[in-house]
């Protein structure tokens, strides 16, 4: 049976868990975009196992953590309310905890110790995980049950190299009789990792045409112009 966690969902405020749709990850770090009705299909037929949602009957609902605290991206694709990173498994080395694999508020995948763990939980930015006091210091435990021991690291997590790309605008800014000419791209692929390997890349870049735009007309374009997840 496939094994997957809930990352995100996609629909409006006020909307039942069963219309909206979500982003699940499996443990191979790979992307799957179901609707509710998909969702509980697959779990009636026991095709699937999802660590954080689950069925009473035929109604959907989160089994770690309020169903609300999932980042939810409204139907423009925009986020509606607050952004929290959601606890895929747990890193153990020689039987200890070590470490947490998340999907963080940028999106991608991230490996985090204990102590970076604690701290986003106490800021309120893990959606599936509560602070447990431990003799050796503060860690993140499973709201219910326990998370999935870690099977591969991101870095050896078998990918395919392909990202799609869709033009979303172009746009231009003209000063002291210069042209400064940019797009903004809209980049979706099947695999977390191979999203977390080019992300480091396309935040540099976005960076420097950032700062390329505001040191030749003065126009702060950090907020129109960064780097956000999307639906």
């Amino acid at each position: 049976m496939s094994k997957f966690t809930m990352v995100m969902r996609c629909g409006s405020e006020g909307m039942s868990a069963e219309s909206m749709s979500y982003t699940l990850i499996s443990e191979n770090y790979e992307i799957f975009r179901m609707s509710g009705e998909e969702i509980i299909n697959a779990l009636l037929s026991k095709k699937i196992e999802i660590t954080n949602l689950g069925l009473e009957g035929r109604k959907l609902g989160s089994t770690n953590g309020a169903l609300k605290n999932y980042t939810l991206i409204d139907p423009y694709g925009n986020v509606s309310g607050g952004v929290r990173a959601v606890i895929l498994n747990r890193i153990e080395v020689n039987g200890n905890l070590a470490g947490y694999t998340i999907y963080n508020t940028n999106g991608i995948l991230q490996e985090i110790d204990v102590h970076t763990a604690a701290e986003m939980a106490r800021a309120n930015l893990i959606a599936n995980g509560k602070i447990r006091h431990t003799q050796s210091g503060d860690i993140v435990a499973s709201i219910n049950g326990n998370y999935p021991l870690r099977v591969i690291e991101i870095a050896k997590a078998v990918r395919e190299e392909t990202l799609k790309a869709q033009i979303l605008f172009m746009g231009s800014a003209i000063t002291k009789g210069k042209t400064f000419k940019y797009g903004g791209i809209i980049i979706e692929g099947n695999s977390a990792a191979t999203m977390t390997k080019y992300y480091e890349k396309l935040v540099k870049v976005n960076r420097n045409l950032i700062k390329e735009i505001e040191e030749n007309t003065g126009i702060d374009e950090s907020t129109s112009l960064k780097i956000r997840v999307t639906g």
